[in-house]
Order: C-alpha cells, then structure tokens, then sequence
C-alpha cells in the first residue's frame, strides 16, 4: 500500500515529537527534504508538544513516539483528539506489538508505523493522511491499510491497564487490591480477563506484554 499517488505541491506542516534527539533531528530533516512537507514544531515529549500547540502554533500532523518521559504518547495522543480534533495523528514507534497499534486506533490515531519503515512509506502515509485518509501498518501482517477498522480491537479498561503495569512488579493479589481499594477477588477478575481479550495466559505473560506495549 505504498504507491499512491502523491501531490508534492501540498503545504504540509508537521510536528515531531521524539526524545532521543539525535533521532528527532535526522527524522526533521529527512520530512524536511520531502517536497511540500515541513517540520514547523520539535518536541521532547509530550507534555512539551502540548505546551507548543497552546500557544496557537498548530501543524496539520503530528508524529508521535509511544515511548517517551514525562507524557507518553498515549496520554498525548489522547489529549490532542481532545482539544485539536482537527489535527492529525501519526504514531512512529519501535512497538510493534499489535496492541500498540489497536490501542491508538481506539484514542484516535490516523497512522500507525514502526521507525524502521523507509523514508518514501513515511511520506507517502502524511500524504495520504493528509488527504482525509488513514494509513495503518499491520505488525501481524506486515501490510498496510488506509482504512481504520477497529472492529477486532479489544477494549481494555483503565483499571486493567494500571493491572498491567504491576504484573511485573513481585506483589501479591492481596497488595495489589489494595492499592486499587478493592478485593483481591477483583484484581482476579483483572488478570482473567485481559488474559482473555489479549490470548496470554499466565500473569507472567501479561507482564512482559505491558512491557512491550509501553505501559511499563
């Protein structure tokens, strides 16, 4: 799904947001080089993209790490789609987990791609996105869509995803519900549950996934 035709005369403004800066530099300058294509903000993370955005500078798309200290790009995805509905939103990340990619479909995303995709996959997605499109890359498939469809993505709580981000800490059930104020029963019920949704079995499992998909 990397042919389509593009239109190098659009004016396309964009933000990157990446903490390890070298990355965020090359990736500056590789959108930069794009014809019609230019990088108007820079950020560190999120809570800094969001403080550029207030201020009334506004890019047409915005290319999000999911990995990043302060506001990750959950929470800055999120917070984005709440305020600036009308800005776009690319998720460039390591994470090829699939949930990582269901999760952003679920807060709104418009893209998704993992950082070793080639620079003309890079451009062609803002180009489409641009044009009212999607453009989605599959980790299961290796492929990519320009339609969002998040009819197979599984809805995880907010109370399971704080579950996850314990499973690898060592405390028991009885710790854990109290932390959260309810019954170790509950927290059970937690485990059971994402264990279903998400096809891992053991708590051991849930772990190493909350860590692959960034929660952790």
């Amino acid at each position: 799904m990397n042919e389509m035709p593009t239109n190098p005369s659009l004016n396309i403004k964009l933000a990157v947001t990446e903490d390890h800066e070298l990355v965020r530099e090359g990736l500056s300058q590789i959108l930069d080089s794009f014809e019609g294509l230019s990088v108007i903000i820079k950020a560190a993370h999120g809570k800094e993209l969001i403080d550029k955005l207030s201020t009334g500078l506004l890019p047409d798309i915005c290319l999000l790490d999911v990995q990043m200290p302060v506001m990750n790009g959950y929470k800055t995805l999120r917070e984005i789609k709440t305020k600036w509905p009308e800005i776009k939103v690319i998720i460039l990340t390591m994470l090829s987990e699939r949930f990582v990619r269901q999760r952003t479909m679920m807060l709104g995303a418009d893209g998704y791609l993992v950082k070793n995709c080639d620079p003309k996959t890079l451009d062609v997605a803002i180009r489409t996105i641009f044009n009212n499109g999607y453009y989605f890359f599959d980790p299961a498939t290796k492929n990519y869509s320009i339609k969002k469809d998040t009819k197979s993505v599984p809805i995880i709580t907010d109370k399971e995803i704080e579950f996850l981000k314990l499973c690898g800490t060592g405390l028991s059930y009885e710790e854990i519900a109290k932390i959260f104020k309810v019954s170790p029963r509950t927290v059970q019920s937690y485990q059971n549950s994402l264990a279903e949704k998400l096809h891992l079995k053991t708590r051991t499992e849930l772990a190493v996934f909350a860590k692959d998909a960034g929660f952790i």
